[in-house]
């Protein structure tokens, strides 16, 4: 949670949108772009799939990952920008 917990018991799990990346951690942080938390006490984000991007953090479930627009594409997953094809390219 987002307070310090005076015991174990305190604990609850990060609310969906945060994560929590380090054990004896006080609060929750955001899911950062590239990936979403859909789910509540998330230890490890869950990334964007390849040819998708997400831009903002806080993102909650896989609809919020984005398709690459027309002359970008992103070939792995857990981008927040797409990259834009090379000149004499397309994709």
């Amino acid at each position: 949670s987002d307070s310090n917990p005076d015991s174990v018991a305190d604990c609850q799990p990060c609310p969906i949108g945060k994560v929590q990346l380090y054990s004896s951690y006080y609060k929750c942080n955001i899911c950062p772009p590239g990936s979403y938390c859909d789910q509540t006490g998330l230890i490890n984000t869950v990334a964007c799939p390849a040819g998708t991007y997400q831009p903002t953090a806080g993102a909650t479930s896989v609809g919020s990952c984005l398709p690459c627009p027309l002359g970008t594409y992103a070939p792995y997953a857990g981008v927040w920008t797409c990259t834009v094809c090379a000149p004499g390219t397309y994709c």
